[in-house]
C-alpha cells in the first residue's frame, strides 16, 4: 500500500471515530456522572467496617543523597472520613499485619537511631541497606489499633540470616503468638518471631525450591507458606511452592506460561476457598485455579477472552491508540488482586496487555463461572484493593505528587457504580491492613 493510500485510510477510520462518539460517549458521561466527591453512610459498604489501617510511606527527594519530606506513618482510616482517625509516625515501613484478638498492629520500620523523627532529615541511600552500620536498624513496632499510641518496639537485629538483599523484612503472616517474617533473599527467607520472648526461633525455610518469591501468601488454616516463584536462569519459568511450618514439608508445582508470551508466567497469587490457590498473569488476562491438597492445576481460564470490547466505536479507538502507542507489552509489575469475602468475586487490575499499555481499569471475575463478568474503566491507576464484608470493593488510585491526595472509589458490584474519595496522606500508599 502506497503511502497516500494509507493516509487515506487512517483519514477515514479517524473519521469513523469520530462520528461513533455519539456510540459510546453517553456511557462514558453517564458513568462519570455517578461519581461522587464523599461517602454517605446509607451508601457506603464500609461504614459497619472497623477502619482500615494504611501505611503512609511518606514522600523523600534526591537520588544518591536524599531527604525527607513528608513522613512515614500508620494512619486509622473510615471509609468516606475526610481525615483519619489518627495517625503514627514511623521509621521507613517495610509492611504490618492486624492482629484482631488484641487489637494490636504489629509493624516492621527502619530508622535512625540517631533521630526520633525522619523529618527533614537527609542520609546517604546506600546506608539503609545496611541495618548492621550502628545508625539504622530494623524495629518491630506495636501500635494499639484503637488509639494508636505505640505499646512496643524491639530491635531486630538478631536476625538469623544476614545477606545484602534480606536487610529488609516483611510480615506474612500471624498464628497464635508467633509472627512469620520474609524477605526476597533466593534461600533461608522465611522467619519464624515470637512475639512473647521477642527471639526468633532457629529455624528457617527457603519459600521456593526453584527461583525466588514474587508473590507469598500465608494460609492461616494450615499454617502454611503459598510463593509464586519465578526462575529466569534459562527461559522464563514459574512455579507454586507450598511450605508446611509445622512440619517443614515442602511441595511445589510448576507451571506453564499463562499467555501467549513467554514471560506471561503469572504476576499474582490469591488464596481462595477450599484449599485452593489462584495464580493470575493481569497481562495475558488469564489465570490458573490450583487445588493445594493435590497440587494439581483444576482449571486455566482465559478470562480476557469474555470482555473483549464489541462496540464499534470502543474497537476503533482501542486500535487507533495502539497503532500509536506500540506499548512494551513485556513489561513485568506485581498484580493488584483482592478476593471477595464470600469467595465469589476476584478482583484483579486490568494489567497492560488489555488496555493498550496503560492500567486504568478493574475486572471482575465471577469464581462460580470461572469467567470475566466485568471490566470497570477507573479514573487512576489501582494500587490496592480490598472487599468490604457487604460486597463493596475499594480501589486505593496511585498518587502523582507529594501535594496530590490519595485518591480512589468504592465499587459498588450490584450497582455497577463508583464513588469516589480522598484522603490527606503526603506519602504513596505502601500497604492497607484490614482487620478481619
Amino acid at each position: 500500500m502506497n503511502k497516500s493510500l494509507r493516509n487515506l485510510l487512517i483519514a477515514g477510520l479517524l473519521v469513523a471515530a469520530l462520528f461513533s462518539i455519539p456510540l459510546w460517549m453517553p456511557e462514558l458521561l453517564a458513568k462519570n456522572a455517578i461519581a461522587q466527591e464523599a461517602l454517605g453512610n446509607s451508601e457506603n459498604p464500609f461504614s459497619e467496617s472497623d477502619p482500615i489501617i494504611l501505611l503512609d510511606a511518606g514522600w523523600i527527594t534526591g537520588n544518591n543523597t536524599q531527604r525527607v519530606l513528608a513522613v512515614p506513618q500508620v494512619m486509622a482510616w473510615d471509609v468516606g472520613q475526610a481525615e483519619a482517625l489518627w495517625a503514627t509516625e514511623t521509621g521507613f515501613l517495610f509492611g504490618a499485619i492486624s492482629d484482631p484478638e488484641n487489637q494490636l498492629i504489629y509493624v516492621i520500620e527502619q530508622r535512625s537511631v540517631e533521630k526520633e523523627s525522619l523529618l527533614n532529615m537527609t542520609f546517604e541511600a546506600d546506608a539503609l541497606y545496611q541495618p548492621d552500620n550502628g545508625i539504622w536498624e530494623v524495629y518491630l513496632t506495636t501500635i494499639d489499633q484503637k488509639t494508636g499510641e505505640v505499646v512496643d518496639r524491639q530491635s531486630l537485629a538478631d536476625l538469623p540470616v544476614h545477606t545484602y538483599e534480606g536487610a529488609d523484612l516483611y510480615p506474612i503472616g500471624l498464628d497464635g503468638k508467633m509472627l512469620y517474617l520474609m524477605n526476597f533473599a533466593v534461600k533461608n527467607n522465611l522467619f519464624a518471631y515470637d512475639l512473647k520472648t521477642h527471639q526468633f526461633g532457629t529455624e528457617t525455610w527457603s519459600m521456593c525450591e526453584e527461583g525466588y518469591a514474587m508473590k507469598v501468601v500465608f494460609d492461616e488454616e494450615f499454617t502454611s507458606v503459598i510463593a509464586l516463584c519465578a526462575n529466569y536462569e534459562t527461559a522464563p519459568q514459574s512455579g507454586v511452592s507450598v511450605t508446611k511450618l509445622n512440619s517443614g514439608e515442602q511441595r511445589s508445582l510448576e507451571l506453564a506460561p499463562l499467555g501467549e508470551k513467554d514471560y506471561q508466567t503469572g504476576n499474582g497469587l490469591v488464596l481462595g476457598p477450599a484449599n485452593t490457590v489462584y495464580v493470575v498473569d493481569t497481562d495475558a488476562g488469564a489465570f490458573a485455579k490450583l487445588d493445594l491438597q493435590t497440587m494439581q492445576i483444576v482449571q486455566t481460564v482465559n478470562y480476557g477472552v469474555t470482555l473483549q470490547e464489541s462496540s464499534l466505536g470502543k474497537r476503533l479507538i482501542t486500535w487507533l491508540i495502539e497503532m500509536g502507542a506500540h506499548p512494551a507489552h513485556a513489561k513485568r509489575w506485581m498484580a493488584v488482586s483482592a478476593l471477595s469475602p464470600d469467595g465469589r468475586w476476584l478482583a484483579v487490575d486490568g494489567g497492560i496487555g488489555l488496555n493498550s499499555g496503560v492500567n486504568v481499569s478493574l475486572i471482575l471475575i465471577d469464581l462460580q463461572t470461572l469467567q470475566g463478568s466485568q471490566k470497570v474503566e477507573l479514573n487512576g491507576t489501582p494500587s490496592q484493593m480490598l472487599f468490604s464484608d457487604d460486597g463493596g470493593l475499594l480501589v486505593f488510585f496511585e498518587k502523582s505528587s507529594m501535594a496530590s491526595p490519595m485518591a480512589g472509589v468504592v465499587y459498588d458490584l450490584v450497582s455497577e457504580t463508583q464513588t469516589s474519595f480522598r484522603i490527606p496522606m503526603h506519602g504513596w500508599l505502601r500497604g492497607v491492613v484490614a482487620n478481619r
